[in-house]
């Protein structure tokens, strides 16, 4: 198993590396900047585990390809909907819609609500 490194000096050694990558991949320096920033992050939030991989650079690079690949999901579901696209369920939201109905009603009685329904 190989030492594990800091996360500063893995940082230093590999953030221009992915930035280019993502700048290839969405043609887009902010962009790009942003999912290499996000795909940093989320190696940070794990780096106890992350720095003991075999292959930490891998994982670097599949954790932004990851990133850039919600995002653009993300941005497509969003597009869809505001052009009326999309099926979209709002499962929160039927759910707040049924416990508004159950209490409702609540206080009616069994056969009024089976009236009802």
């Amino acid at each position: 198993m190989p030492e594990p490194i800091s996360f500063e000096s893995f940082f230093e050694e590999h953030r221009s590396k992915v930035f280019g990558a993502m700048c290839l991949v969405t043609g887009n320096r902010q962009e790009a900047e942003e999912i290499t920033q996000d795909a940093f992050l989320r190696l940070l939030e794990r780096w106890d585990r992350v720095a003991r991989l075999e292959d930490v650079t891998g994982f670097l690079f599949k954790t932004a390809m990851n990133v850039f690949r919600n995002r653009s999901r993300r941005a497509s579901l969003a597009a869809r909907r505001s052009l009326g696209l999309a099926d979209y369920r709002d499962d929160l939201a039927a759910v707040e819609d049924r416990d508004e109905v159950v209490r409702v009603m609540r206080p009616l009685t069994a056969h009024r609500r089976a009236a009802l329904c």
